[in-house]
């Protein structure tokens, strides 16, 4: 029975993988994990083939029917589409490190400086050394679960979910540019017992606020009290706060300029300063002055 939209998002994972055929040598493989392959069986020299398409829902059943249509008019001319793909997929290749290394270079103009070191240092310290040498096209799922099992298991939720964000960061730019065919990463899904973190509660009620406020102003006269009144004043990130500089500072004009470079997405972000912030500014020069 021919397949549609509706059947194909019903198909849940199971124990085992299956398959669930649409016609024509066309049907979707459904992993353990839950992932969607489309496939095409054929038979080319006496010899059945099966030709990978891609996942479902990147590759939809439309275009994995045309692609059917696509393998039958290869045969009719004595082509074998597997063969043929080869011929059509770039054969750059290249070890993991060496397609995460050209992905990271790629990110220099989105990427704050900061980030990106941060990243480098993940790669370098956490990842290299169990998959940096190895082909791309050959790394595995399991491979990558092991990396982050060692994680998991120290309860480090956060750095796990880190590391699996970046590797498969690297297979999407690797099979986006013909270095490998899929995101093993894909397949992790439900491997990795993630704990849920509680997030604290946000302070909204305006007595709960000026609770804050006089709690802040009553902890000892200090550089920590002024970093956390200007945290409050300015509602920018703990680490802006740390870094910022005296030249940073238009103080003709009331205005906190952060350099792109210090900044996430790498834009330069204005903030305005209150009379509030000004007066820190100018304590916190005494304090320096001292």
């Amino acid at each position: 029975m021919a397949l549609n939209d509706i059947k194909i998002k019903a198909l849940k994972a199971e124990s085992k993988a299956y398959k669930v055929f649409d016609g024509n040598g066309l049907y979707i493989y459904v992993t353990p994990t839950g992932s969607k392959k489309w496939r095409i069986k054929y038979r080319f020299g006496g010899k059945e083939n099966i030709f990978s398409v891609g996942y479902y829902p990147q590759i939809s059943l439309r275009e994995a029917r045309a692609k059917v249509l696509e393998i039958k008019e290869m045969l009719s001319q004595g082509i074998n589409p597997a063969e043929e793909k080869k011929k059509d997929t770039p054969t750059v290749g290249g070890t993991f490190k060496e397609v995460a290394a050209e992905w990271l270079e790629k990110q220099t103009a989105k990427w704050s400086i900061d980030h990106k070191q941060t990243i480098a240092y993940r790669l370098e310290h956490y990842i290299y050394g169990q998959i940096g040498s190895m082909d791309v096209k050959e790394i595995t799922a399991p491979q990558v679960l092991a990396i982050l099992r060692k994680f998991e298991e120290q309860g480090k939720t956060d750095i796990t979910k880190r590391l699996l964000n970046i590797i498969s960061q690297v297979f999407r730019y690797g099979v986006a540019c013909g270095h490998c065919e899929s995101d093993p990463c894909r397949d992790l899904k439900g491997a990795l017992a993630f704990h849920k973190s509680t997030p604290r509660a946000a302070i909204t009620d305006p007595k709960e606020v000026g609770q804050l406020m006089r709690n802040i102003k009553a902890y000892p006269s200090g550089t920590v009290q002024q970093a956390l009144l200007w945290s409050a004043y300015t509602f920018c990130r703990p680490k802006e706060v740390r870094q910022a500089e005296w030249q940073e500072i238009d103080f003709e004009r009331g205005l906190w300029i952060i350099p792109a470079e210090k900044m996430k997405m790498r834009r330069e972000h204005r903030v305005p300063l209150s009379r509030q912030c000004l007066e820190i500014l100018e304590r916190q020069k005494g304090f320096h002055e001292k």
